[in-house]
Formats: C-alpha cells, structure tokens, sequence
C-alpha cells in the first residue's frame, strides 16, 4: 500500500486561511479535500495553525455603545437558535474525522506489519545469498588451486614430452644408424652368401667373415628392436601429455563457469540488501505513522 503523499504545513496554512475567509471553521476533511494528503498528517499541520491563530476574546459589553450591544445580542439570539443544529453538524463532522483518522491509522498499521514482514524475509534472503556466496567462493578457491596444480603438472609433463622428444629424436637417428649398418650387412650378408656359392670349397677365410657378418646383422637387429621399444614408450608419454591437457581445459572451463555463478549472487544479494534498505527506511522514526487523535 503506497503511503499518500506528504503535505506542507504552508499548504495546510494557506487553505486554513482561505476557508477562514470564507466564513467556514477549518477542519481536517475539508483541508484534506483542498490539498490532498493523509489525515494523520494534516490533523497535525490544522492543529499547529489553531495553535497559531487563537480565536479573537469577546468584547466586554460595557465597551459597547447601546445600539451595538443591542445587534450583538440579537444576533446571540439568532445563533444559539441556530446553535444546537450547527454544534450537531460540527460534532459530527469532528467524529467522521477521528474515525477517519483511526481507519487510516489501521492501515498504516498494517502496512508497517507488512513491511516488517518484508524486512525479515530479505533479512533472510540476504543472509542465504551470503551463505551461497561464501560457498562458491571457497569452492572456486578449491578449484584454483586444483587448476594450478593442473597447471603445475600440465608444465612438468610439458617438460618431460621436451626431454621425450628429444630421446625420440636421439633414437630415431640411432636407429637410422642400426638401419644404415642393417643394410650394409645385408649387403656384406649377400656378397658373402655369393661368395661363399661361388667358391664353396677351400674358402675358410669367406666362412669366418659370413659368421662375422652373421653375428653383426643379430647385433644390429637386437638394437633395432630397443629402439622400437623406446619409440612406443615415449608415444605413451606423449598420450599422458594430451590427457592432463584435456583435464586442464575442463578445469579452466569449470573456474570460468564458477566466476560467472559468483558474481551473479554478488549481484542478487546487493539488490537484496537494496530492497532491504528501501524497507528499513520505511520503518525508521521518520516515517511512523501518526497515533491520531484521542
């Protein structure tokens, strides 16, 4: 319920004057109908004036010429015959007044209850935003350090994936060499071979140099295999690399997720604490409603 807009004691003054001129005794409602306003308020601001602009004492009679006293007194004549009547209208236009100041008390009152209502609830909002707030801020914590641990070990294995590739590349040439020297004895293989067709007999020198050649090309071949070995190792190491690649991607994407969910609260909770003020405000002694006349 929206609270009337406030009235001015200057506007009370100047339709207290205006109704004064007029011949007509100002009163709440009739000031309430010229300028608008709650009755609680104006009540007080037609009081101040009354207050302010005593009614003018009577004449003694005996500073009165005779004829005047004689029109005086007719005219008393003439206003307590009317009196009784217009004491009735005033009394009952007084009541309509403290009976409209009471009804607009109630609601007054009831709005107050209300936005206590209001206050305590965004009491409790605010403090649950709170709780919501510091719970992801120490969860977005949690999950920066586990992102620089991630990092840490995404730059170790960085690292070794270096080192790897370089044995890789180390092993590649050896075992470009072992090729090299393969294919060599192939050669002296197939040249002996040859020779050893050509001159079966009588040729012990050929013999030894082919179990030479023999025993070369298993040595070759047994480092060859090592190297193979070596190759597949490092290629396992260059797939654990991608893995914690992969983990850190999503750890950066969940921080990021994080970060947005947080100020989003930041900002839920200072409208609340908004609104919660607006309300408080409400309620301070400056806006009480008024007690109405007793």
């Amino acid at each position: 319920m929206a609270r009337p807009d406030a009235v001015t004691y200057e506007q009370v003054e100047l339709a207290c004057a205006q109704l004064k001129a007029e011949g007509i005794e100002p009163s709440v409602r009739l000031v309430v109908q010229r300028v608008g306003g709650s009755n609680t308020t104006v009540l007080e601001h037609v009081k101040r004036w009354k207050a302010s602009n005593p009614k003018t004492a009577p004449v003694r009679s005996d500073e009165l010429p005779i004829d005047v006293m004689g029109s005086l007194q007719a005219m008393r004549d003439r206003a307590e015959a009317t009196g009784e009547a217009k004491f009735a209208a005033r009394l009952k236009e007084a009541e309509d007044e403290r009976n409209d100041v009471v009804k607009e008390n109630k609601q007054l009152q009831a709005q107050n209850a209300g936005l206590q209502v209001e206050v305590s609830e965004l009491a409790t909002e605010r403090d649950t935003l709170k709780g919501q707030v510091q719970s992801h801020e120490l969860e977005l914590q949690t999950l920066r350090e586990q992102l620089k641990r991630e990092q840490e070990s995404a730059q170790a294995a960085r690292v070794e994936l270096a080192k790897a590739q370089l044995k890789v590349e180390a092993a590649d040439s050896r075992v470009a060499e072992a090729q090299q020297r393969e294919t060599k004895a192939l050669a002296d293989v197939s040249r002996v071979s040859a020779a050893l067709d050509a001159e079966r007999t009588g040729r012990a020198g050929a013999a030894n140099r082919a179990a030479v050649a023999e025993s070369q090309l298993a040595s070759t071949a047994t480092s060859l295999q090592a190297g193979q070995a070596r190759v597949q190792e490092l290629q396992t190491a260059v797939k654990e690399h991608d893995a914690i690649v992969a983990r850190v991607a999503g750890a950066e994407a969940m921080a990021t997720q994080l970060r947005s969910t947080v100020e989003m609260l930041r900002e839920l909770l200072q409208a609340a604490e908004e609104r919660s003020g607006r309300a408080v405000a409400q309620l301070s002694p400056s806006g009480q409603p008024g007690t109405g006349e007793k």
